[in-house]
């Protein structure tokens, strides 16, 4: 789904489950923003940094929580925008949230 510049951080996802945090409106951190890349690819920076290169779906789910979406509406949205079944919506948003929260760049509304 996303790219580290450095490495491939697809592999060091902790694959959790977030049933009881599906309702939950997820806050992005004011340090990160989503940028258009040299290639014209999605980016995440950090502080000012590239720090992750998004697919089109990633950079969907980013935007859906930067829009104070619940991660219930993003996979809606996605399962609406993108056609995809439930259950992958379902599995991407997880995997990303934990990527992004493993980078402190996304937490949960307290």
């Amino acid at each position: 789904m996303i790219n580290r510049h450095s490495s491939d951080i697809e592999s060091e996802v902790n694959t959790g489950s977030l049933q009881n945090e599906n309702a939950r409106i997820m806050r992005v951190s004011g340090a990160a923003r989503l940028v258009s890349g040299p290639t014209g690819k999605a980016q995440l920076e950090v502080a000012g940094r590239p720090m992750f290169q998004l697919n089109a779906v990633a950079a969907f789910i980013w935007q859906q929580l930067a829009s104070n979406s619940s991660p219930d509406m993003v996979v809606s949205q996605l399962v609406a925008s993108f056609g995809a079944s439930e259950e992958q919506a379902r599995n991407d948003v997880t995997n990303f949230i934990d990527i992004l929260k493993k980078y402190w760049l996304v937490y949960d509304e307290e």
